[in-house]
């Protein structure tokens, strides 16, 4: 998601990510103050297996500013949404997901040095392949 999240960057210039060192998976960089960081926070599989799973992610954006995270959730949020059709979304050259919103952009809130991070979550349908 790291990498889709930084071709969102080249395909779409009013996005506020200038640096990919900005992104974390599973984990929300201290530096810099504009930052995003990927949570996968549930990933269950049925029990019969039929190669599909869906992963449940938390997307958090932060910057020292409240307006900028919150208009760069806003701004990625759309592009993981397959909308009505199911349009195929492609993290990867390779595998495609249907990703559902389950929530728009939230402020989850300040820290001490005041940076203002917001989050959104969602659900991707996909590949069970690791």
């Amino acid at each position: 998601m790291k990498s889709f999240i930084c071709a969102l960057r080249r395909a779409d210039t009013t996005l506020l990510i200038t640096d990919p060192d900005i992104i974390g998976r599973d984990t929300l960089p201290d530096l810099p103050d504009t930052a995003i960081g990927l949570f996968v926070w549930s990933y269950p599989i049925p029990s019969v297996d039929y190669g599909s799973g869906t992963r449940y992610v938390q997307v958090q954006v932060r910057a020292p500013d409240g307006d900028d995270a919150y208009k760069l959730a806003s701004e990625i949020l759309p592009h993981l949404n397959s909308g009505p059709d199911e349009t195929d979304i492609y993290l990867t050259p390779t595998r495609p997901v249907t990703g559902r919103p389950r929530t728009g952009a939230k402020k989850l809130g300040v820290d001490t040095v005041g940076r203002t991070t917001y989050y959104f979550e969602l659900a991707l349908i996909g590949s069970n392949e690791p």
